[in-house]
């Protein structure tokens, strides 16, 4: 697996969503991805805004498929957790081009008009990301560099689903000898199907092998 990191120059339609929440923004980074799930064109994440001078936070207007909760006030940031929601079917639609096997790291910003987003995973699932981008904006600038994992936690490696899926396998027996459960029965608890939770519970099992005994 390599790290990508994108610069990347939202198109008119993201601009028009988020133009007038920037007005007040001067620089906004993504602390970590809580979930990601687009299926339903849902977002959450951790993020630290800086106000531009001058601006205050109640100055800010949200886009109306936005909320958000504030943990922390210090001076100009703020440390926020952010749900945003696709607005409509087409950006629905759109959004489904992300349900790729990567994991959303840092570096992750916004600052002025160039966003600059940062992702692991296997070459054919950057492509992907590489593509889906595309349609929102302009791609100025992309660089891979060796995939590093700096969070303790070993789930760290893994994707969301990859998370949820192992997780219930372990909750429910799978992992046990004799098996308590089944894949079927780990599907019919995580809402997949079947293919799609073998999919991810075997590419789970590649990465936490791969990372416990990296260097052996």
């Amino acid at each position: 697996m390599r790290k990508m990191i994108m610069d990347f120059k939202p198109g008119k339609m993201v601009m028009a969503i988020q133009h007038n929440m920037f007005e007040h923004i001067e620089y906004f980074e993504m602390l970590e991805m809580l979930r990601l799930d687009m299926d339903k064109g849902v977002k959450v994440l951790l993020g630290e805004i800086t106000l531009k001078e001058g601006s205050t936070f109640e100055d800010i207007k949200w886009p109306k498929n936005v909320t958000y909760t504030v943990l922390k006030e210090d001076g100009r940031k703020y440390i926020i957790i952010f749900t945003g929601r696709a607005p409509n079917r087409k950006w629905k639609a759109l959004a489904s081009q992300f349900k790729v096997d990567v994991i959303w790291t840092n570096p992750t910003f916004w600052k002025g008009d160039t966003m600059t987003l940062s992702c692991i995973g296997e070459e054919g699932e950057l492509k992907k990301i590489k593509k889906a981008m595309g349609l929102f904006g302009k791609i100025n600038n992309v660089r891979y560099h060796k995939a590093v994992y700096e969070e303790h936690n070993i789930l760290s490696v893994l994707t969301d689903k990859q998370k949820e899926v192992i997780l219930a396998a372990k909750h429910n027996g799978y992992y046990e000898y004799p098996r308590k459960a089944n894949t079927q029965e780990i599907a019919d608890e995580v809402g997949l199907t079947k293919a799609t939770t073998v999919e991810h519970l075997r590419k789970a099992e590649v990465r936490l092998m791969a990372h416990l005994l990296a260097g052996y």
